[in-house]
C-alpha cells in the first residue's frame, strides 16, 4: 500500500493543485519553556508541533489508519511551514527521528514532530523588575500564499495550544498562551500566519532579596553616621564613603545582568534614590563640620 501511495503522487505538487487551497490545521503541545533571557532578548521552547491536512492522493482501501516510520516523510508532500521569529531550532533524532506520521483511509494526514527552538522576544524593560512581557511565536508557509495554502488553528485560537502541568520557570510566571490567525500582505502575495502569544510576569522576590533589601540596609547603615560625633572625622568619612561605594558596586552588578538600553528602568530609579540618600549623609557631615 505504501509503495502504491508513493508511486501515485508527485510530492513537488500540493494537494488540489490548480484548485482550492489546501488547509493545514495546526495544534501545539508545549513540553517545556526554558530560559527567558533578558540579556539576549529570547526564550527557549520544547514542543510537539502537529499538522493535519487532507491529501486525496494518499487515500487507500484499508479499515484503519496507517502509522508510518522510516523515510516515508521524504516521499510525500508536507507543508513548508517555518517559525519566522526563531533564532535557532533543532529537530530531535534520538533514538530515531522524533516524528509521527499517520495517514487515514480518506487521505487525511497527521504529522507530529518534536522540536526545540530559541525564539526572538523583544522586551520593554521600563518597569523592570515589575514588568510583564509578551513573547510571540509566528508560523507561516515559506512559499505558499493564501491561494495555495491556508493555516488554521485546529481547535480554535484558545484551545489549540496546551502545555505540561509541571512547567515552572525560575523567574517568571506564565499568565497565559493564546493563538491568533492573521493574513500578512507582501509584494509576492498574501500569506497565512499563525501567531502564538506567551504572556509572562516577572517574580519580584528574587530582586527583593538580592538587590532591594541590601540597598535598604546600606542606606540605613549610612544613617548610623548621624549618631557618631562629628569631631570623629575618620569614622564618619570612612562609613559614608564605604556605603557610597557599596551602592555603586551594587548598581553595577544589576546593570551587568541587563542589556544596555536608552531608557531608565524602575530598578535604575530605585538604585539612584538609594545613592542620593547615602550621598546626602556624606554631604550632611560636610555641612555640619563646616558650620
Amino acid at each position: 500500500t505504501l509503495d502504491r501511495l508513493k508511486s501515485s503522487m508527485d510530492k513537488r505538487l500540493r494537494p488540489f493543485f490548480g484548485g482550492k487551497p489546501v488547509v493545514v490545521y495546526v495544534d501545539i503541545y508545549i513540553v517545556n519553556i526554558g530560559e527567558i533571557s533578558v540579556t539576549n532578548m529570547d526564550y527557549k521552547l520544547m514542543l510537539y508541533y502537529r499538522q493535519t491536512w487532507h491529501d486525496p492522493r494518499l487515500a487507500f482501501d484499508l479499515p484503519e489508519a496507517i502509522t508510518v516510520q522510516g523515510g516515508m516523510l521524504n516521499d510525500i508532500w508536507i507543508p513548508d511551514t517555518l517559525f519566522t521569529n526563531e533564532k535557532s531550532s533543532t529537530f530531535h533524532k534520538v533514538t530515531q527521528d522524533n516524528y509521527l506520521l499517520s495517514i487515514w483511509p480518506n487521505g487525511t494526514t497527521y504529522l507530529s514532530m518534536r522540536i526545540s527552538l530559541t525564539g526572538i522576544c523583544p522586551m520593554d524593560l521600563r518597569k523592570y523588575p515589575m514588568d510583564t512581557q509578551t513573547c510571540y511565536l509566528n508560523i507561516m508557509s515559506y512559499s505558499g500564499s493564501t491561494d495555495n495554502l491556508i493555516l488554521k488553528w485546529k481547535f480554535g485560537e484558545t484551545g489549540s495550544v496546551t502545555w505540561a502541568e509541571n512547567i515552572n520557570l525560575p523567574q517568571m510566571d506564565v499568565l497565559g498562551v493564546k493563538g491568533r490567525e492573521v493574513v500578512d500582505v507582501f509584494a509576492s502575495g498574501n500569506y497565512s500566519r499563525l501567531s502564538l502569544a506567551f504572556k509572562f510576569k516577572r517574580r519580584i522576590s528574587l530582586f527583593l532579596t538580592e538587590t532591594y533589601v541590601p540597598l535598604v540596609l546600606i542606606v540605613a547603615l549610612s544613617w548610623v553616621s548621624f549618631w557618631i560625633n562629628y569631631k570623629v572625622a575618620p569614622a564618619r568619612v570612612a562609613l559614608c564613603i564605604t556605603t557610597v561605594l557599596t551602592i555603586i558596586t551594587l548598581s553595577a552588578s544589576v546593570r551587568t545582568s541587563l542589556p544596555k538600553v536608552t531608557y531608565t528602568k524602575y530598578s535604575d530609579w530605585i538604585l539612584i534614590t538609594g545613592l542620593v540618600y547615602v550621598f546626602g549623609a556624606l554631604v550632611e557631615y560636610a555641612v555640619v563640620n563646616y558650620f
